[in-house]
């Protein structure tokens, strides 16, 4: 069976489709909505034909309702930037705590064995419809249906900017997966590939139970856009090591996804220790490395010692997106107590995947550890326990039912 039965026409047709929508948009949250999934699809369209047609660069005949649905969306942001400065000692405190066991314990870490090893396509699909068999009741039938549609894509170049990408239609629940070239063996693509699925399962709940408004505001101003995908990763690399699949592969993938994680989270602590000024309007972007040291002493003493070195030709501030830095600092913390919560409490787990999944449109609030059921020690603790699988050698995770 072909893994990659994607066909151009598909996304082709999707954009036609809601080029004439959202001439028919009653309300400026569809319309935003629908802009959104016309522009992601464009640039996946023009990422794998290469062509820009004409008729998409004026996206709607409805130019109020364009004009609307971006004013709106500029709004959105600011309310995010506002609600992060707000917050910005939360943040600062969980992250501070993060990177502080990081200093004292990420150590001893095994060099993984090198593979190169690539799988055939019935291979691949096995190993992962047997995963999602674990996972939600109908994630195998779902993932079989990408692959009949001709929804998953992999682009025959490699491109730095992303490895994969999940875009979704706000109008009919539908998602495209998209990988670009960039594997070296095949447990990382496996493993983007479920990330992607996870997106595709997390879309599927915002269609099903959350109204157009909540929908737009999950992807404009929530910090939870990447648990769900980044859960599925997880569980992903946890299931191949649990049951000796291409073991090496996982943990050196497990590695990588570990040093995201902990990369994100210094680029969210650093953020949080700018002062206000800086975070509205990106004003950090134009800071250079003499500067960004001085506002640190400045202003935040405790916290200094993390970036008395900073080199600015590696750690530029007009890489670093207030919005990404929280998305994945956040998707990788909270994914990783959901997987941790999964193996050892399946009861507990369920009461809050099930919450968590009614709350995530909403903007931050210190109300998601409530919802969470746990704390910020907590998160921290499990983390560092969970990482013992590629500190320890011949340590792996038990074998789990769930």
């Amino acid at each position: 069976m072909k893994l990659f039965t994607g066909d151009i026409s598909v996304i082709k047709d999707e954009i036609e489709n809601l080029r004439e929508h959202v001439c028919r948009c009653k309300n400026v949250n569809e319309a935003r909505s629908v802009l959104f999934t016309i522009y992601a699809l464009i640039d996946v369209y023009f990422s794998l034909d290469g062509k820009e047609v004409k008729s998409w660069k004026n996206i709607s005949k409805n130019r109020y309702y364009s004009i609307k649905a971006e004013e709106q969306s500029l709004k959105l942001y600011k309310k995010y930037i506002n609600n992060f400065i707000e917050n910005k000692d939360i943040h600062k405190d969980l992250m501070n705590q993060v990177m502080l066991r990081y200093e004292d314990e990420y150590e001893n870490i095994k060099d993984f064995y090198y593979d190169d090893k690539m799988l055939s396509d019935d291979q691949m699909i096995k190993i992962m419809c047997d995963f999602l068999d674990t996972m939600g009741k109908n994630d195998k039938e779902k993932f079989f249906k990408l692959i009949d549609d001709k929804k998953i894509f992999l682009l025959h170049e490699k491109l730095p900017s992303y490895d994969g990408m999940c875009t979704y239609n706000c109008i009919n629940g539908e998602s495209i997966i998209v990988l670009s070239d960039n594997y070296e063996n095949s447990v990382m693509l496996m493993t983007t590939l479920m990330h992607e699925f996870g997106h595709v399962i997390d879309y599927d709940d915002l269609y099903m139970n959350h109204s157009f408004k909540e929908k737009g505001n999950f992807f404009a101003t929530s910090s939870y856009q990447e648990v769900i995908s980044e859960f599925y990763e997880k569980e992903f690399l946890r299931y191949l090591i649990s049951n000796n699949i291409e073991v090496d592969a996982a943990k050196r993938e497990l590695e990588s996804h570990y040093t995201a994680l902990f990369n994100n989270v210094e680029d969210l602590l650093l953020l949080t220790n700018l002062p206000n000024r800086y975070l509205k309007n990106n004003m950090y972007y134009d800071l250079d490395n003499e500067e960004i040291n001085m506002i640190l002493m400045d202003n935040n003493d405790e916290y200094y010692s993390f970036y008395e070195n900073i080199d600015n030709d590696n750690y530029p501030l007009e890489n670093i997106e207030i919005h990404d830095a929280d998305v994945y600092a956040y998707g990788g913390l909270l994914s990783n107590y959901l997987s941790y919560v999964k193996h050892h409490d399946k009861e507990k787990f369920n009461r809050i995947y099930n919450n968590f999944n009614t709350y995530k449109a909403k903007k931050f609030s210190p109300s998601i550890l409530t919802i969470l059921e746990t704390t910020k020690e907590k998160i921290v603790d499990v983390l560092f326990d969970e990482l013992k699988v590629i500190q320890e050698d011949g340590k792996v995770y038990k074998k789990s039912n769930n």
